[in-house]
């Protein structure tokens, strides 16, 4: 966020501000409040939101306001749904709508040739929530109280199919190699004939690996 703000020169991020005032007024009219409130929430900001994790939802409508969607590139086109609607002498009587329309697509057009900053402000949207809603928690909590009886049923289709997975032969191993306070036997007869270990792939490595390489 920070690198996003001291990319833009500071002419583009002021007017910026205006295109969001005008965009955000059509919204308002238009009644989608919540578009209306992103517009708002750069106007307040000067153009850019802060570089804070409480900015990261004004930092997203700003990138689904600017950029294609899914993708690291900015509009071309301007449609009412990014608030420049179509002329309309009745509902724009002072026929500010195509001049406003022109000079937002000549600031696009300027920002494009800033190098990075649409695929800098595209990777915003991968950016993680700053805070887990009482939705995910509970998701969460669900997931936990689940996990032991789920564990357990496929101990039990292991035993009667014969079969395993990578992770359980993993857990296996820890298991029977015990820990250095209560070492088992494998553990023992492995430790007089294991000189090195050579490690493929570590960028793979888990947790549970890792406490299988250090036993």
């Amino acid at each position: 966020m920070a690198r996003l703000r001291t990319m833009l020169p500071q002419l583009l991020v002021e007017e910026l501000c205006s295109h969001a005032a005008f965009a955000g007024a059509c919204f308002h009219a238009e009644g989608r409040a919540e578009l209306a409130a992103v517009m708002a929430a750069l106007v307040a900001g000067g153009g850019l939101p802060p570089a804070s994790v409480d900015a990261l939802a004004a930092w997203l409508g700003l990138a689904d306001w600017l950029l294609l969607k899914d993708k690291p590139q900015l509009r071309t086109r301007l449609t009412a749904k990014e608030g420049f609607p179509a002329v309309d002498k009745k509902a724009d009587p002072a026929g500010l709508r195509p001049a406003a329309k022109a000079a937002m697509t000549t600031w696009l057009e300027s920002v494009n040739a800033v190098p990075g900053w649409a695929t800098a402000l595209h990777a915003i949207r991968t950016l993680p929530p700053a805070r887990y809603d009482d939705g995910a928690w509970a998701f969460v909590a669900g997931t936990l109280e689940l996990l032991p009886t789920l564990a357990a049923q496929l101990q039990l289709v292991f035993a009667r199919r014969g079969e395993t997975d990578f992770s359980e032969a993993t857990l296996r191993a820890l298991a029977a190699l015990g820990d250095t306070e209560a070492p088992g036997d494998l553990l023992l007869a492995a430790d007089l004939s294991i000189a090195h270990l050579l490690v493929d792939e570590f960028q793979d490595t888990s947790w549970t690996h890792l406490a299988l390489i250090g036993r």
